[in-house]
């Protein structure tokens, strides 16, 4: 049923919006209040906040939710943290609550339970439509709510491939804000996501097996074709003909990915390349061992460099034979 009763003027201020509108501007825009109890009432429009419609009865969309939570909110409100993200191409939308920051002077009214707001003292300059943090004052702000510090890798490599973040605005934007958590670990990541590192995993076996123990540096995220199909490689040692795929999942159940993974396996074997496979528990756990391994297949196809101890405790020897996890 389309809306044609009532003036122009309101689907002009909804088309603005996504098709948000709210009460104040309906008003505004010559409609009364108890057309708007009809159409709440018909179904045809939406109430996701007190004073605020969606002015269709479809499922709303991100760009929508986000628009009612700004409506909502007022306009000193910004977009932030993972709603930001979604909007920026950053990280997927999960449909979780939509996230904005308002000025610290401000507690916005009850009408808003529902979503997750930071009331903070500074809030970057908004950009796009709707308003919204920018890409690395997105990721900073993500990173500093985070707890964990696997979580801050993970979300770094995540974003690392958003055209705007990059390793010298990350340093820049990390110089700017006084108090900034995880400051440390979050310049490493995303220093390392310049050498082609794309997820947490990845970023470990680079730091505790690769460098801590000597090993020569791979070529990272390698495209190849194989049989028709192109195959991504996480790690390669291309001179050595050796192939190393990180596993990040949990478990091992036989989904689309694991059959995925098996033909990426196969397609190296035919190539004539040897392949290890390794997971959490092989970097994070037993690091010197995973470098022992890696070690002797290395030097079985020539290299001839000289791994070395990552610590006191390292058990991993000069020719690799015996190495164990000293961690």
């Amino acid at each position: 049923m389309s809306d044609d009763d009532g003036p122009a003027d309101w689907r002009d201020i909804a088309a603005r919006q996504a098709g948000v509108i709210s009460r104040a501007q309906a008003l505004a825009a010559g409609l009364t209040d108890s057309g708007l109890r009809a159409k709440i009432s018909s179904e045809r429009w939406q109430r996701p906040f007190h004073g605020v419609y969606f002015t269709s009865a479809a499922q709303p969309v991100l760009v929508q939710r986000a628009w009612a939570a700004l409506v909502a909110t007022g306009e000193d409100a910004v977009l932030s943290h993972s709603t930001a993200a979604a909007l920026n191409g950053m990280l997927p939308d999960r449909g979780g609550l939509i996230t904005v920051s308002v000025p610290i002077s401000r507690r916005p009214r009850r009408a808003t339970n529902g979503l997750d707001i930071y009331r903070r003292r500074t809030t970057p300059v908004a950009t796009g439509n709707p308003r919204r943090t920018p890409p690395v004052d997105t990721l900073l702000d993500l990173v500093s709510s985070a707890r964990d510090p696997l979580d801050v890798i993970g979300l770094i490599t995540q974003c690392a491939s958003h055209d705007a973040i990059t390793s010298q605005a990350m340093h820049a934007a990390v110089e700017a804000r006084p108090v900034m958590p995880h400051r440390g670990l979050l310049l490493e990541v995303i220093d390392a996501t310049t050498d082609g590192v794309r997820s947490a995993l990845e970023y470990r076996y680079r730091r505790d097996v690769e460098h801590a123990h000597g090993l020569p540096t791979p070529t990272r995220q390698r495209r190849r074709r194989a049989n028709g199909r192109v195959i991504l490689r996480d790690l390669e040692y291309e001179e050595f003909a050796l192939v190393i795929e990180l596993d990040g999942r949990l478990n091992h159940e036989r989904t689309p990915l694991v059959f995925r993974d098996l033909a990426r396996d196969n397609a190296s074997a035919v190539a004539g390349d040897a392949s290890l496979r390794y997971g959490w528990l092989d970097v994070a756990g037993t690091p010197c061992l995973t470098a022992a391994q890696v070690v002797v297949v290395l030097k079985a196809r020539g290299w001839t460099g000289q791994p070395r101890r990552c610590g006191p405790h390292c058990h991993l020897s000069r020719d690799a034979q015996g190495g164990e996890c000293g961690h």
